[in-house]
């Protein structure tokens, strides 16, 4: 978008729509935690039917037309409605994690988890970027349609417990355990408990300094972008590669070894530690701009 002269505000819109679901979150939490009895395990259903959905999405940028920055409306609803379904997964998968790991291996767990969330968004940049300029955007969508259709494949035979049925209709009726509620409250209870928990003092010192490292990091590497391309004269292929490729690479090592060091000296200090580290970095990045070529 951002190579083809859209403006800045256009691509903060959409970039915001298509981020929207992800901020929503916290509406998906309570939905998941009321509703998980089930034969097929407490998360696992959610993720199926969240990534299923999310995959039948990712099939409307096939009807997208090229170049796609001549559609951008049907392009944002596009990616709007994929948003939603692959934020309930990510929401689930997080639920699912909290439910069977362990205190102790949490950090280590969550570490892997982000950098396969990395990798797969690196992988999308550099690869299908590429393919984009090079066999056309039809290409393209069809080639991460596919992706996701694996990946859905693959998910329905992960199980979250051994016992656990692969589909709910696997076994006869009289040999199917009993499955009760875990949660046995009403959405709005639910809901209550969120933000009764979100609004103590504790939650909020952790939140606040979270938001703001987030939107910091947010603005500035979307204006970077738009920077690198339109004022250094960088391709857009080129940004996605280099951030696709070395730059994942980094980031990666550096996920996995936090997540172990999480474990080994506490989440809460080492979350102290990032916050510290992050300001250092953005505030260095920014006063030698001159320089960034």
């Amino acid at each position: 978008i951002i190579a083809e002269g859209q403006t800045s505000s256009t691509i903060g819109t959409f970039v915001s729509l298509s981020g929207l679901p992800w901020a929503l979150q916290f509406v998906w939490g309570p939905m998941i935690d009321r509703f998980q009895s089930s034969p097929m395990g407490r998360r696992r259903p959610w993720i199926l039917l969240a990534q299923t959905c999310a995959f039948l999405a990712s099939l409307g940028l096939l009807f997208v037309g090229d170049p796609p920055t001549q559609y951008l409306k049907t392009l944002v609803v596009a990616f709007f409605v994929h948003s939603i379904f692959a934020s309930i997964q990510d929401a689930s998968v997080d639920a699912q994690a909290i439910t069977i790991i362990s205190v102790r291996e949490r950090g280590r767990i969550n570490g892997i988890m982000r950098g396969g969330f990395l990798i797969g968004a690196a992988a999308g940049a550099a690869g299908l970027s590429w393919i984009l300029r090079n066999k056309g955007y039809l290409t393209a969508a069809i080639i991460n349609s596919s992706v996701l259709f694996f990946f859905t494949l693959l998910t329905i035979f992960i199980k979250e417990k051994s016992d656990d049925h692969l589909f709910p209709c696997s076994m006869k009726m009289k040999h199917r355990r009993k499955y009760q509620p875990v949660y046995d409250y009403s959405i709005l209870k639910l809901f209550k408990e969120l933000f009764k928990g979100l609004l103590s003092k504790q939650s909020l010192q952790l939140f606040i300094p979270i938001v703001i490292v987030y939107l910091s990091q947010a603005i500035f590497i979307r204006a970077y972008n738009i920077h690198l391309i339109n004022v250094l004269g960088w391709t857009d292929t080129s940004v996605s590669i280099l951030s696709g490729a070395y730059g994942t690479l980094i980031v990666v090592g550096v996920v996995l070894t936090s997540g172990w060091l999480a474990d080994r000296i506490g989440a809460r200090r080492l979350l102290l530690i990032v916050i510290i580290m992050h300001a250092c970095y953005m505030l260095i990045s920014n006063l030698i701009e001159p320089l960034w070529n």
